[in-house]
């Protein structure tokens, strides 16, 4: 295995939109979502919508990161202003990060550490990948494009599935 491989997921980092760094250490306990955000501009206000309202159901357990990328074959010049400024002005519930690569040779180590563990060569600009991390750092699932109430059905599953094993001493 590569050093890679053996990295804890509580011992990564990442920048937050406006540079500051979050680690992942802090996020023990909760259940954490990290999810690949293209930044493509007619649909972008909706999909943060959607993160901050899945948030407001399990705030006290729940984190999301969502990390913006460059979707091929869309031109962000266009509204990169507006999609900077929303990701910037904070306020959010979610975790906005700075912008990433999510495949070749400058992949973000968030997801090259996520990449690893499902042995995926490359991600599909065309999909959010949702990959969900209990409060442990041991439980890794991933989800493709889902809607919101696939979502939220997962979420759902994961705050009663650690919810009973917190109860059991397993958490």
């Amino acid at each position: 295995m590569s050093e890679e491989q053996n990295e804890d997921f509580f011992e990564l980092t990442a920048k937050d939109a406006n540079g500051k760094v979050l680690r992942f250490e802090d996020l023990e306990g909760y259940i954490t979502v990290i999810v690949n955000a293209a930044r493509v501009c007619e649909y972008s206000e909706i999909f943060w919508e959607t993160l901050e309202s899945l948030h407001t159901i399990h705030p006290w357990a729940l984190e999301i990161l969502a990390f913006p990328f460059n979707h091929p074959g869309s031109n962000i010049e266009k509204c990169k202003e507006e999609v900077e400024a929303a990701e910037k002005k904070g306020g959010h519930k979610i975790h906005i990060m700075e912008p990433i690569d999510i495949n070749g040779p400058n992949t973000n180590s968030v997801f090259k550490f996520m990449k690893t563990l499902f042995d995926l060569d490359e991600m599909d600009p065309n999909f959010a990948h949702y990959f969900f991390i209990n409060g442990d750092g041991n439980y890794v699932e991933l989800h493709y494009g889902a809607s919101y109430k696939s979502l939220k059905m997962f979420v759902d599953a994961h705050m009663q599935q650690d919810y009973q094993d917190s109860r059991r001493g397993e958490f």
